[in-house]
């Protein structure tokens, strides 16, 4: 008869905590601190403000700041979980207790699914009582949701669910106990540190280079829950303040939590069929030896030849010598990478007799794609997308939308001109870095970022970039953006307007006249004014650089009017129903000037007269 198979080992698992007792209670000490006393301290300190509403913000926003401390639970997880499985998985990396370990009339399964159920049932045990412990802390506070506290609870859960099952995975792919905290930290941060490596150096090769954000983020666990925020929306028809709170990472946080126990199988099928000679190694699984190597070279190329360009020599070279630069530091990166790794595993500093192929192959292989990145061989650089694809442009990075054909044909015009000037990117001085978004009709999104000559030959030929740029910046559309904002301006949604006029004074000290306006004042000025003033195309003008005619054409007066949907409104995410109106006052500005002059006693002075007469403001 077959004896059953046994995944605990009651007799390890109480030696394991008789042991290890302090980790899982500086553990609960931490949960403690940032849980419960965390939330302590909001509802005494930072909540407490002086506000009419202030006890109904308090109410719903203790929701929030439940959810908030996920993210130093996550840091949390994090570090413990490589900690305890230091701890638990200890008998791997001595070739003595490994030998006793498996001289034992257990199973390896056994023992490892002992450890691991002994390493992460405390912890889970943890999470519980600071839970309890967090309710009867809130139990004196109104209108805390249990659906919060629950997502708290489930927070916590899977991320030491996900993080020990991937220090589990680590503790079996190598054989010493130092490497794991490495392997499993650069595991958790690889893929966006190599994504962020790899742009930076086409950034450097590729003119013109921009991207929209991190695409493989979500393949590095840590990186990705750190930047996870909470996100509020007010409750439609409620008090003021009130909101509903969400996590958009939670379903990023059951996928990981899935991975980790897939990741703490594969652990234990690695653990299952490793040598015991392997513990003190590096790398205790044979065939990923190579691939050891070979991963350590080609990221010790990129991050070496990505930092050596960003700490010493960024905003200092572009163009070819920077390229030139970055293709030389590779190699370097490479040797330290491949022969640091060889020297790990050999335990030796005499690797240098052999390995000198697969090093070259590799420096060879690295430095043409640079070439290809370099020369432009995909065609990158020159590409314009064709007028009847583009859906609409975003100008400046900013969220708006422009559609109309002159606007786009403008950015169009102005992109060409900076693929023009690539031949100057070396030798420019001074420059101000250009974005440029198109959003296409297939729904893709090309963005470049250009560094665009500055200097004051190209500020004063109306046909170079700059001169395109201030074309772009000062068309209908963009006009239109900057005086007709997305809150209406009606008496109801006007929260303060007024007229200031900044500059010098012989003595050499800034003055500032301010007028305050009255809403009805505010609305005679906008709608009888700067609407008309904006349509003719001098007022709402936004001027790139500073040369002599903009000097003698704007003056030092500038006109705001604050809105809001709700004035009384100050909650989270209040900027979304806010706008202002910000316009400088130009001397072709007729209507808006003769309404200045007639109704306050603001007299305006250009730019050009402030310098003559005082050295400022520039």
């Amino acid at each position: 008869m077959k004896s059953g198979i046994s995944f605990f080992n009651r007799g390890i698992a109480l030696n394991l905590l008789k042991r290890f007792w302090p980790l899982w209670t500086t553990y609960l000490a931490t949960l403690l601190f940032v849980f419960p006393v965390n939330i302590l301290s909001k509802l005494s300190w930072e909540l407490n403000w002086a506000f009419d509403s202030s006890a109904v913000y308090e109410i719903y926003a203790v929701n929030g700041y439940i959810l908030r401390t996920g993210r130093l639970v996550f840091l949390a997880s994090f570090v413990f979980a490589v900690l305890v499985a230091m701890a638990v998985f200890g008998y791997l990396y001595d070739q003595r207790c490994c030998g006793l370990m498996n001289s034992l009339p257990l199973r390896r399964e056994t023992v490892y699914s002992t450890a691991f159920i002994t390493g992460l049932a405390p912890m889970l045990a943890a999470d519980l009582l600071v839970w309890l412990a967090a309710w009867l802390v809130l139990s004196g506070v109104p209108n805390v949701g249990a659906d919060y506290m629950l997502q708290w609870l489930a927070m916590s859960v899977m991320s030491n669910i996900a993080f020990f099952g991937m220090a589990s995975f680590c503790a079996g792919l190598t054989g010493s106990i130092p490497i794991l905290p490495a392997l499993y930290a650069v595991l958790n941060v690889a893929a966006w540190l190599l994504e962020a490596a790899v742009r930076s150096l086409l950034d450097v090769l590729v003119y013109g280079y921009a991207y929209d954000g991190f695409v493989l983020s979500w393949l590095s666990p840590v990186v990705r829950l750190n930047s996870c925020d909470v996100e509020s929306e007010q409750i439609e028809g409620a008090a003021e303040w009130a909101c509903t709170y969400s996590i958009p990472c939670f379903n990023y946080l059951i996928g990981f939590c899935i991975a980790g126990i897939v990741l703490a199988v594969l652990g234990l099928l690695l653990v299952r069929r490793r040598r015991m000679e392997v513990a003190g190694d590096v790398v205790a699984v044979g065939w990923l030896k190579p691939a050891f190597k070979y991963c350590m070279a080609v990221g010790g190329a990129l991050t070496f030849a990505c930092a050596v360009y960003e700490c010493f020599f960024n905003y200092v070279l572009y163009g070819v010598p920077a390229a030139l630069l970055v293709i030389a530091m590779m190699p370097v990166g490479a040797f330290i990478g491949f022969f640091g790794s060889e020297m790990l595993m050999q335990k030796s500093l005499h690797v240098f007799t052999k390995g000198w192929k697969q090093y070259i192959s590799i420096c060879c292989c690295l430095t043409l794609l640079a070439l290809c990145a370099e020369f432009d061989v995909a065609g990158y650089e020159k590409r314009i997308p064709d007028f009847d694809d583009i859906e609409y442009v975003s100008v400046d990075n900013r969220a708006g939308k422009e559609t109309q054909p002159e606007t786009i044909s403008l950015c169009r015009e102005l992109h060409q001109k900076l693929i023009d000037d690539k031949a100057q990117e070396s030798g420019v001085q001074n420059f101000s870095s250009v974005p440029i978004n198109y959003y296409l009709k297939d729904g893709r999104h090309i963005c470049r970022l250009y560094k665009m000559d500055c200097s004051d030959e190209k500020k004063a030929d109306p046909d170079s970039a700059v001169g395109a740029l201030n074309k772009l910046y000062n068309c209908p559309e963009l006009i239109s953006e900057r005086v007709c904002p997305s809150v209406p301006v009606t008496k109801n949604t006007i929260i303060s307007a007024g007229i200031i006029a900044d500059g010098g004074s012989p003595e050499g000290h800034y003055r500032y006249d301010t007028v305050n306006l009255t809403q009805e004042q505010a609305l005679d000025l906008y709608y009888s004014c700067i609407l008309p003033d904006s349509k003719e195309g001098t007022i709402g003008l936004l001027f790139c650089f500073d040369n002599e005619e903009v000097l003698k054409r704007e003056t030092n007066v500038n006109i705001w009017i604050e809105l809001a949907l709700n004035p009384r409104y100050n909650g989270p995410d209040a900027y979304k129903y806010c706008a202002t109106v910000y316009v400088t006052l130009l001397t072709d500005s007729s209507r808006t000037l003769e309404w200045i002059l007639g109704s306050t006693s603001i007299e305006p002075m250009t730019r050009y007269e402030l310098q003559q007469l005082y050295g400022g403001p520039a």
